[in-house]
């Protein structure tokens, strides 16, 4: 079977689950809904058995819910979608409150992944559905971030369920949250990233018989076509558009051995 025709199957089975349907877990990881997320962020859900998108806690500006890192000839560039932030910080709205600001903005963005990547394999593999995606009305930037990740997971051949905080009867914050996420989903393991060691409370999981383990992330290097040294964070889809059976075929000994 060829890639296409696998990559096909993939895209027309993967599903973003309800959050009722997971409740037997046992590696969970939590994360804000991105806009293409980077390779770090893959690499956490591929080792998961569920990943929660974390759109009920509040937006932050100039951040990555928004935007994304993809490199040029002329060096890396941010790829941003405006949206409708003003007075979140007072009202502290949520992530999935958030609209987007500008609706030719994904059209722009969308000539702009094409000029980029226009002629690479991966790109003729998932324009189709890239296309739908950008010319798709979305009712805010949590809908895009959903569909880009569910295209993502599915180049990939990742299919780690997902499902939404905001979907399940949780509360608290920072640590208290995530573990009120990890009980309502009865998770027995929780892989968080390293940037959460600044706040977790490793002892409330003890107490709640949920083992912790941070992600040790070693990030992939490919050929980004450019002529500049590799630029790292940049979204996991530009390597699958460049190469995309070296980028499926690094996930798999990953996704093979999910339990560890």
């Amino acid at each position: 079977m060829s890639l296409l025709d696998r990559l096909s199957i993939m895209h027309h089975t993967f599903l973003h689950v309800n959050a009722t349907d997971y409740f037997c877990m046992k590696t969970v990881s939590i994360h804000q809904p991105h806009y293409l997320i980077w390779l770090g962020l893959l690499d956490k859900i591929a080792k998961s058995d569920l990943f929660v998108l974390l759109d009920n806690v509040q937006y932050k500006k100039r951040y990555f819910q928004n935007r994304t890192r993809y490199s040029t000839k002329t060096g890396v560039k941010l790829l941003s979608l405006p949206v409708k932030c003003k007075h979140v910080q007072t009202h502290k709205t949520a992530i999935k409150n958030i609209s987007l600001a500008d609706d030719s903005a994904l059209k722009k963005h969308l000539t702009t992944l094409k000029h980029r990547y226009g002629k690479t394999p991966g790109w003729k593999l998932l324009k189709d559905q890239l296309y739908d995606i950008y010319t798709k009305d979305h009712l805010n930037l949590v809908s895009i971030n959903h569909d880009l990740l569910n295209l993502t997971l599915s180049s990939y051949q990742i299919t780690t369920p997902v499902i939404n905080a905001s979907d399940l009867n949780v509360s608290g914050q920072k640590s208290d949250l995530i573990l009120s996420i990890l009980k309502e989903v009865k998770a027995d393991h929780y892989l968080s990233g390293k940037g959460a060691k600044s706040y977790m409370e490793d002892t409330l999981f003890t107490e709640a018989n949920i083992n912790v383990s941070y992600q040790d992330f070693i990030h992939p290097t490919y050929n980004q076509k450019v002529n500049f040294s590799f630029s790292s964070a940049c979204f996991a889809l530009e390597w699958f558009f460049i190469d995309p059976e070296a980028a499926i075929n690094h996930f798999q000994p990953i996704i093979n051995q999910r339990h560890y």
